[in-house]
């Protein structure tokens, strides 16, 4: 009896041990869980906020000279950090038209790539009150190592803000138009490559006796021309300033010195034998960067996404670079016009929490820096590339936007389609020397007085 009687007591202690100690464990945790330490604290809360995203995600995605690899990518990264989110992938070449119906019927998707034809127009979208105004998100919203926040991060001008501040467009993509080449031909013909407008013309000449046109356009779209070439010539004479005034249409602007000697350039250059190839003003984009890769002309205005567009197409011995400007004048600096292709997130969009977490994990550095090795082209957020495996063009590109010797000027070319329609057709009328600069600029200028009368009168 005695022996069970201490037994009986020596189980009521390890009982009363085993009780205090439960207790004290559950004590230092959260349901029953370890406490994490403060190192760890960080990770687990974020794996607990990707758990709390979830629902579907649906995204807006032109697929053009950009290709979809990168965006494919990058939907594959974000959906093994937010498991329980439901990416819906609406993408293509068409996608901007077969997604405009439901925008304006009020079912839009989470969030949409601004880029492609026929995207829904920016007045209409802001006068419908489509868009989320994200000036909060760029407000708060830190790199991912906390160090900055990530609008500080992005190349000035880029961020336009509207009237009452709202920031409906999150810059994404470096973007610009300028005269590429095929340095590869240069030196198999001991040819020096232009710096300014009378180098640019002198070719010509020398060219004609190899059967190489100096330069080619996509006739069926003169924006390429004007973005490309001409328009570097109106930032040099007129500064920022004067892409303002011709956006808000301002009276007199298409006959202003600055862009009358810009337009009497293109006229000069259209005067100028074996300046243009024959057939240019019949082709289209593509048409036209064939005729190009093919060696029929020096030089084409054409944009970044050039070469991973046509890298199915390009010889193997062709070596293509690029130079921002030739229409400047000897001792007149390279210009650089630039504008964004930017990402927005739909007012009535069903998940805009995890809307905002693909805005922030697309800028990430690191999906920054893939973006450019993929497809060659930079992005609007200032980053060192140097460590990254990017191409040589794109390399090459880079120089360009930080060389402080050169101009940036920032123009999206906001401008009324009727006006734009008169600029395009008159661009190609003195390509064509049907009209001289002088009659282009008053043509140009009469629509724009047309159009501003108009919206004076609602």
């Amino acid at each position: 009896m005695k022996i069970y009687g201490r037994f009986g007591i020596v189980f009521r202690q390890i009982i009363y041990i085993l009780a205090i100690s439960i207790f004290l464990v559950s004590c230092s945790s959260t349901n029953g869980l370890k406490a994490p330490s403060e190192k760890n604290t960080s990770q687990i809360s974020t794996d607990i906020h990707n758990k709390e995203l979830k629902g579907d995600l649906e995204l807006q995605i032109f697929v053009g000279g950009y290709g979809d690899e990168f965006w494919n990518e990058a939907i594959d990264g974000f959906k093994k950090e937010y498991p329980n989110v439901n990416v819906i992938k609406q993408m293509g070449p068409n996608i901007n038209v077969e997604m405009a119906p439901r925008w304006m019927s009020g079912d839009p998707p989470d969030f949409a790539f601004v880029d492609g034809p026929k995207f829904i127009d920016d007045k209409l979208l802001r006068k419908n009150g489509m868009l989320l105004d994200l000036k909060e998100w760029f407000n708060t919203s830190k790199t991912l190592d906390g160090s900055a926040l990530i609008k500080d991060n992005i190349y000035k001008g880029f961020m336009r803000e509207y009237e009452g501040g709202e920031i409906y467009y999150a810059p994404y993509i470096f973007g610009t138009l300028g005269m590429w080449y095929n340095s590869k031909l240069f030196k198999d013909n001991n040819l020096q490559v232009p710096t300014n407008f009378e180098e640019f013309l002198n070719l010509a000449p020398i060219l004609k006796t190899k059967n190489i046109a100096l330069m080619n356009y996509p006739g069926q779209y003169p924006t390429y021309l004007y973005q490309g070439f001409v328009r570097e010539n109106i930032a040099l004479l007129g500064g920022q300033q004067i892409f303002t005034d011709i956006e808000a249409l301002k009276p007199g602007v298409f006959v202003s010195e600055a862009f009358y000697q810009s337009m009497y350039k293109l006229e000069i250059a259209s005067k100028t034998d074996n300046a243009f190839l024959n057939g240019t003003l019949e082709v289209n984009h593509i048409e036209s960067q064939m005729n190009w890769l093919q060696g029929k002309s020096a030089f084409i205005p054409n944009g970044m996404w050039l070469e991973n567009e046509m890298k199915g197409n390009i010889p193997l011995d062709f070596e293509m670079e690029y130079i921002p400007s030739l229409i400047q004048d000897k001792g007149q600096k390279y210009v650089i016009c630039s504008y964004s292709h930017t990402l927005c997130i739909p007012q009535k969009g069903k998940n805009p929490e995890a809307a905002k977490a693909w805005l922030a994990f697309l800028y990430r550095e690191k999906n920054l820096s893939r973006f450019t090795e993929l497809t060659g082209i930079p992005t609007a957020y200032k980053m060192d590339l140097s460590e990254s495996n990017v191409s040589d063009r794109g390399i090459n590109v880079q120089k360009w936007i930080a060389d402080p010797n050169g101009i940036l000027i920032y123009d999206e070319k906001r401008l009324d389609e009727r006006v734009d329609k008169v600029l395009n057709d008159s661009i190609n009328n003195v390509v064509a020397r049907k009209i001289n600069a002088r009659e282009a600029c008053e043509r140009i200028q009469k629509e724009a007085n047309n159009v501003l009368a108009e919206k004076n009168k609602k």
